[in-house]
């Protein structure tokens, strides 16, 4: 029987390496605010067409990967902190494929811009799907807002990556309500730059085999049992 725990290590490892890193890119590269009206956006998308494709490829990729990134920091949490872990880590999935229909909103901007819809009507287009966006909105606040600091509390019990870097995972909320307020994206870019560390490393330390998830140890203690010397 084939062992796929090399191959499955390899795209868990990738993916939480990655999953920051786009996010991070993508908010960088993003040219408006999520806060923007249906006219605002629609202007924004004629001006910068390029640029909304960039983050929202890189956007989509990283909510991608983003669902191997939570499950595995769940999976090598769960022995010291279960529930902590299970929380966090399903609310970031949840939260981040919510945030995938603002993106969906600025390509459809770019759609109307392209054939030429005036901005009012084009606008009103776009503000009719408005309690959709914002409920999806409020669900991609409430992953970040407490699935974050619910994760980074995980990896902070269970010590799979420094004090340090599960601190910055954990401050990122903060950053988050800031830029919310202030209605300032910089913010957030700073804020998604701070899970780097922490992703980053425990992606690493899975990449070179040192971070086992309970179930891949019970397996190796099973195929040890298995090939060991009768009456050893």
């Amino acid at each position: 029987m084939k062992d796929w725990r090399p191959f499955r290590r390899l795209v868990t490892g990738v993916a939480l390496v990655a999953t920051p890193i786009c996010l991070f890119a993508a908010e960088a590269a993003y040219p408006g605010h999520p806060q923007e009206d249906g006219e605002e956006l629609i202007a924004l998308a004629a001006r910068e067409t390029t640029q909304i494709h960039v983050a929202a490829i890189l956007w989509f990729v990283a909510v991608l990967l983003m669902i191997p990134a939570a499950t595995t920091a769940m999976r090598l949490t769960r022995d010291r902190s279960a529930l902590t872990a299970s929380l966090g880590g399903g609310l970031l999935v949840v939260g981040y494929v919510c945030s995938l229909m603002p993106l969906i909103m600025a390509e459809v901007a770019v759609g109307i811009n392209n054939y030429d819809i005036s901005l009012t009507p084009g606008g009103r287009l776009i503000e009719d799907s408005q309690i959709v966006l914002d409920a999806m909105f409020i669900l991609f606040a409430l992953g970040n807002l407490i699935g974050t600091p619910l994760m980074g509390t995980a990896m902070l019990r269970a010590r799979v990556v420094p004090v340090w870097a599960a601190a910055v995972f954990i401050a990122w909320p903060a950053l988050h309500i800031t830029g919310l307020v202030s209605d300032v994206r910089w913010f957030a870019v700073v804020g998604f730059a701070l899970q780097i560390p922490a992703f980053g490393l425990l992606g690493l330390s899975v990449l070179r085999g040192e971070r086992e998830s309970g179930s891949e140890v019970e397996v190796a203690v099973v195929d040890r049992a298995r090939i060991a010397p009768i009456g050893a």
